[in-house]
């Protein structure tokens, strides 16, 4: 009994870690509310995102976008990937202030159900990266360091 409890933890774990989910898996709320707010996604592939959240991972008019929705079908969260030029003019000066010996790798633009707009960038120097969430005020909200 213990190692059948210690197995279906394993598998909860691996499963509500980004594992990919065919979509024929998915909730049928969820999907229907995936279309509705995304009816020209492309190339949709779906994941867990811990034990309750869904996200796709598509295009949408040639842009990369991911958007996350709950178990229920709510739409939580939208991440979409723009140019490094297109971030507001404070966050490239704090970039250029606080992380100028760091490349950046990665920039999204992040809408969320409670209509906050927010941009994260993925940093890098060497072998340690930097994801920083930064309000389009130039403001970090928040920053979680690792390494590959």
């Amino acid at each position: 009994m213990k190692y059948t409890a210690l197995t279906i933890l394993s598998f909860v774990a691996f499963v509500s870690n980004g594992q990919k989910v065919d979509s024929k898996f998915v909730p049928d709320a969820i999907h229907s509310n995936f279309v509705k707010k995304f009816p020209h996604a492309k190339s949709v592939a779906w994941s867990m995102e811990g034990e309750d959240e869904y996200e796709a991972e598509f295009t949408n008019a040639g842009v990369e976008q991911s958007s996350n929705f709950n178990k229920n079908g709510k739409w939580l969260v939208t991440e979409t990937a723009i140019k490094v030029s297109q971030l507001p003019s404070a966050i490239q000066s704090s970039i250029d202030s606080e992380y100028n010996e760091f490349k950046i790798k990665e920039a999204e633009k992040v809408e969320d159900a409670a209509n906050q707009i927010f941009y994260e960038v993925e940093l890098e120097k060497r072998e340690l990266k930097i994801e920083v969430k930064f309000a389009a005020d130039g403001k970090t909200i928040s920053k979680e360091e690792y390494k590959d």
